[in-house]
């Protein structure tokens, strides 16, 4: 055999081998670059910093693991224990370039865990009386009658079945911006189901359609964010953003997605394990899937791309909230605690009459948009089973973001758990997440 053809094969052998180690390193460690599988790459350890409680420091340990395999890029975990905060965490990166570490000065934006705080603040609302469940969206807003709405009431639409979660023709962002033209399109568009309850998830439409409720009974007339700024956040010691705030750019994370052989491989367990049929909906223009999540979204911008200035113009309370982990914890806490303060100096979040309303366990029922049978809480968060590793499940309560973010608690061992991720993967709990929250379970059952 010729001595090219040898040398030859070697190198073919030896650049297969390199790019197998890239593929296998890229799918069990993502958000590290690929010249860490090489020996002696200068690869930087993920900072990180904060507190926990030493009963927790398993939990810590993990979340330091994931960080380090790359498995995580930028995080924030938080955790409270009956009423103790037992956990609070940041590490990673909040940008590479520059390399900026993820502190606990980092806003995040979680997707739809924003929902959780959007139905905390309309109990609030309905604890002063300026909104009712039972009542109809038009008591308080009476253009929104159109198109067989007139019967929906805020119930209905908090618990997704409001019959408004997608628009009718896609939406741009200069009618998003402005005020009048926009109540006007959402007060116009038609029932999705012609009048008939159906849950249907309200991705992003959930926020703006409350919004416009709350600048309409709220006394000084503000929208849903200017009330978070001037009160809520003030009153419970937590910070949410909605809208740009040149003063924040500095703190913002970036996102990063997963890499391109990832993304090729959630394709193929697709594949392999049968069709998912909300995926493909996603792709047929017709489908309810894409109206909800495509045409609704300002300009039609893919869903991890609205990390930009473009989209915090605007008001998005159901799916562009910037927070921390520990602002989501505590408040979790709070609905832990069944909505009382955590601290005596603070407000109670909710009053205990409201809370056994907002809280009330609704029937199960299918959602035909996310295709995912569960029940919600009156208030309109979700209701889930999550195994704990041994056999038990554990319910917690809230909602989760897309990309990972978790706002979850727990009724029987009064825990409150906030997770944030700048490494965008899918829903959440994930891989991730769901050793956290075992971890978590077992040590407050110890510590009963």
């Amino acid at each position: 055999m010729p001595r090219w053809w040898t040398l030859t094969g070697v190198g073919l052998v030896g650049l297969i081998a390199v790019l197998v180690n890239i593929a296998q390193h890229q799918l069990e460690a993502p958000f590290l670059p690929w010249t860490c599988t090489f020996p002696m790459s200068a690869c930087p350890a993920s900072p990180m910093q904060g507190y926990v409680h030493p009963d927790y420091t398993s939990v810590k340990n993990t979340f330091a693991d994931q960080l380090a395999r790359g498995k995580d890029l930028g995080a924030g975990l938080a955790v409270y224990v009956r009423n103790e905060l037992v956990i609070d965490l940041h590490g990673g990166w909040q940008s590479m370039h520059p390399r900026t570490p993820y502190t606990n000065d980092t806003l995040q934006l979680v997707y739809s865990s924003t929902k959780v705080l959007t139905a905390m603040v309309v109990a609030q609302f309905v604890q002063k009386g300026l909104l009712d469940y039972d009542a109809t969206v038009a008591t308080y807003w009476p253009e929104f009658a159109q198109g067989n709405k007139e019967n929906v009431t805020l119930a209905d639409l908090m618990q997704h079945a409001g019959g408004v979660g997608f628009m009718d023709a896609p939406l741009d962002l200069a009618t998003v911006l402005d005020t009048e033209k926009f109540s006007a399109l959402l007060a116009r568009q038609p029932h999705n189901f012609q009048g008939s309850r159906v849950r249907a998830y309200h991705s992003m439409t959930l926020g703006w359609y409350v919004n416009e409720l709350i600048r309409r009974v709220d006394p000084q007339g503000r929208t849903l964010g200017q009330f978070i700024q001037d009160d809520f956040n003030v009153n419970h010691g937590v910070e949410w953003h909605l809208k740009h705030n040149e003063a924040l750019q500095s703190r913002f994370a970036d996102h990063f997605e997963l890499p391109a052989i990832g993304q090729l491989h959630d394709v193929y367990q697709v594949l392999k394990n049968g069709l998912d049929f909300f995926t493909f909906d996603l792709l047929l223009k017709h489908s309810k899937p894409y109206k909800t999540f495509i045409n609704t979204m300002p300009d039609q911008d893919h869903a991890y791309h609205i990390n930009n200035p473009k989209h915090r113009q605007y008001e998005g309370p159901s799916f562009n909230g910037y927070t921390n982990a520990v602002s989501m914890a505590k408040l979790a806490a709070m609905m832990a605690n069944q909505g009382q303060a955590l601290m005596a100096e603070e407000p109670d979040l909710l009053d205990k009459a409201t809370f056994a309303t907002a809280a009330e366990v609704q029937p199960v029922t299918h959602d035909v948009v996310i295709r995912m049978t569960m029940p919600l809480l009156k208030m309109g968060v979700g209701v889930f089973d999550l195994p704990l590793g041994d056999g038990e499940m554990m319910q917690f309560r809230g909602w989760s973001g897309a990309g990972g973010s978790l706002f979850f608690w727990n009724d029987q061992y009064q825990i409150g758990f906030g997770y944030t991720t700048n490494a965008l993967i899918g829903a959440a709990p994930d891989s991730r997440t769901l050793p956290l929250l075992q971890q978590v379970v077992q040590q407050a059952k110890k510590s009963l």
